[in-house]
């Protein structure tokens, strides 16, 4: 077990004292609240330094038996607001997905902003995509939508490729597909966009 891997399971509340080896599909809470009421309390990077709130569980609806999920790299206040609105764009056949995040802490939106600006996001994803790697086991979907590069590449591994070449393919993750598109920071920046994230998510109608 490495280092990364004590931290970890000392911030899921474990006490090593004595021998311990737990087990890599081990659930460390009862449900995705348990854990998110526990990730208020984690201080694992220094997102901790400005967050306002956590965010494990889905922010608009708890659509736990959703087939897809939309993972963001990260929250802020008036996210669901975003959210809201990409789900009025994306269309009826996307309202039971549910909506994630690699980075778990919530802050204001220049916080947000100035911290993607001023920070290795690698060094913070690191700790906290073990959150997520425990959420999807428990949400098991079969799709995952990775909104924009940087999630793409921490879900995936890989680097050596130009974004606009793999955005909208499926890529296979284990038991699931993942399929990276535009993020919503960059689709309100970007508006004449939409079309491209609605022509990538067509791809996908023959999952739902």
């Amino acid at each position: 077990m490495s280092l990364d891997d004590l931290y970890f399971h000392k911030a899921m509340g474990y006490s090593f004292i004595g021998h311990y080896t737990p087990s890599q599909n081990q659930n460390f809470y009862k449900d995705l609240n348990e854990c998110n009421t526990n990730i208020k309390e984690c201080n694992l990077c220094q997102l901790c330094k400005i967050r306002q709130d956590s965010v494990l569980i889905d922010i608009c609806e708890h659509s736990y038996d959703a087939k897809i999920i939309f993972v963001s790299l990260m929250a802020y206040d008036g996210i669901k607001r975003d959210i809201d609105a990409f789900k009025a764009l994306i269309g009826k056949e996307f309202s039971n997905a549910y909506f994630s995040f690699l980075l778990k802490c919530i802050t204001t939106r220049s916080k947000f902003e100035n911290f993607i600006a001023n920070n290795d996001i690698n060094a913070n994803l690191k700790p906290c995509k073990p959150y997520f790697d425990l959420e999807q086991k428990m949400l098991k979907p079969k799709i995952i939508i990775a909104l924009g590069a940087q999630v793409f590449k921490a879900l995936m591994g890989e680097s050596g490729y130009a974004y606009t070449s793999v955005r909208g393919g499926l890529y296979r993750l284990g038991d699931m597909l993942v399929m990276p598109t535009h993020d919503l920071a960059f689709l309100a920046k970007n508006p004449s966009l939409k079309c491209e994230i609605i022509a990538d998510l067509h791809k996908l109608k023959a999952f739902l």
